[in-house]
């Protein structure tokens, strides 16, 4: 066994009980063991590089601040490099890596603390995975460094984060309050990407769109292809979800812009309306109202109205609707798409809103519903692009919401339902 090996694997690093001596003075045998074998600092074998990360640790003890940070950011670097060799051999540095950053850093007081973007990141995925080797895996990093950093990320910040459970992890309620604030930071740092990318013409290069599942399957058809040929290097990613959880995605930086009905009572967001949606009662081709174009709200009451579950927009109209006609709420039903409340009105369990683009989109293949407006109720929606205050790539969305506005011009320039098919 050489003289390194004996460093590596014989001694243990304890927190100095009671005062602040400094860890340094355990390696005072360095320089006269360098000079017997200097050749230990240039090789690449696990001893030369855990005598090296050693060094490091010393020159961190020293007095020089400025050089200590450096130092760190080594000392740092090198525990990442650990995770991608062999474990089992480099596991004391590891070890010892790992007991400067979480014991000897925080006595010496060698750097301001903020958090990384790192430590946020793992932070993140560790909340939404609910488990440390499945944020690991989402990370791309060994289970041990992410535990050491949220470690030390409470540590520094002095509060738990997580409740660590056999088997799972929860976020303590300040663990939430600061992961949705780290989902902020970490969006914001990717609009500073985009900001720098966004000189190539190609509106940042990414963008993370969510979609009003109301409105966004019966749209993107038509905004895609435009979109494409404008800027074909850009990323699309998107995601379907119900308005209120969209805009919620949005404020929390999990999602760059939305689009679906105009978000209200959200200052932090900012909207621009692309087109406004005239919204139809649709009724069984048997009902007794089948044969009007148009009825009035006192027509309804006592009828059956089915709706969308929470979350959507439309609920709200169809609640809307049955409080002023005098309609029935169904209570004992919430549709999950406006497909399945359209199959539900063709075999007479009630009747139900339709947005009109669904309307034009998938009402010509069925048959077995009439559509009618109400005279007395305005019933219209407005949609819109939709994107945080805050954000730096405001000038982004402006250009797709344009983009946006020119498509729906077009869909609806033909005039009511049932002139002209938009296809």
């Amino acid at each position: 066994m050489s003289s390194g090996e004996g460093i590596a694997k014989g001694r243990r690093f304890t927190a100095p009980p009671g005062g602040r001596r400094r860890p340094v003075t355990a390696f005072k045998h360095l320089d006269l063991l360098l000079q017997v074998q200097p050749d230990l600092l240039q090789g690449t074998d696990p001893n030369s590089v855990w005598l090296r990360a050693t060094l490091l640790f010393v020159d961190l003890g020293g007095n020089n601040r400025v050089t200590g940070s450096q130092s760190f950011q080594q000392l740092h670097h090198i525990r990442l490099l650990s995770d991608k060799t062999n474990m089992a051999t480099l596991l004391p540095l590891v070890q010892f890596i790992d007991y400067i950053i979480l014991i000897v850093i925080p006595y010496e007081g060698l750097m301001p603390f903020r958090p990384s973007h790192r430590q946020l990141e793992y932070l993140v995925a560790l909340g939404e995975a609910g488990h440390f080797g499945d944020a690991a895996r989402r990370c791309n990093v060994s289970q041990p460094t992410l535990s050491v950093q949220v470690a030390l990320l409470e540590k520094q910040l002095g509060v738990t984060l997580v409740d660590r459970m056999p088997g799972h992890v929860t976020p303590t309620p300040v663990g939430a309050e600061i992961i949705t604030a780290a989902k902020v930071i970490l969006s914001g740092l990717d609009e500073i990407r985009a900001l720098a990318v966004s000189s190539k013409g190609n509106l940042g290069g990414a963008i993370r769109l969510g979609v009003a599942p109301s409105f966004g399957p019966y749209f993107l058809p038509y905004l895609l292809p435009r979109l494409h040929r404008q800027h074909p290097d850009l990323k699309l990613y998107i995601r379907e979800d119900r308005p209120r959880q969209l805009e919620k995605a949005v404020l929390q930086g999990e999602t760059d812009c939305g689009v679906g009905p105009v978000p209200f009572h959200e200052p932090d967001l900012v909207s621009q309306v692309i087109c406004r949606e005239r919204i139809y009662l649709g009724v069984p081709s048997n009902h007794s109202l089948a044969e009007h174009k148009t009825v009035p709200m006192a027509a309804l009451e006592g009828m059956r109205l089915l709706t969308l579950g929470p979350g959507h927009r439309l609920l709200d109209d169809v609640r809307k609707l049955a409080e002023m006609s005098g309609a029935i709420l169904a209570e004992d039903y919430e549709g999950s798409s406006l497909d399945a409340i359209r199959q539900m009105v063709s075999i007479e369990m009630g009747l139900s809103l339709f947005p009109e683009l669904y309307v034009r989109s998938e009402f010509a293949k069925d048959e077995n519903i009439r559509l009618l407006t109400i005279s007395d109720w305005g019933g219209t929606r407005d949609i819109a692009f939709f994107w945080r205050k805050s954000s730096a790539r405001g000038g982004h969305f402006t250009a797709l919401a344009k983009l946006g506005r020119e498509v729906a011009d077009g869909l609806f320039a033909g005039g009511p339902v049932g002139e002209t098919d938009p296809r």
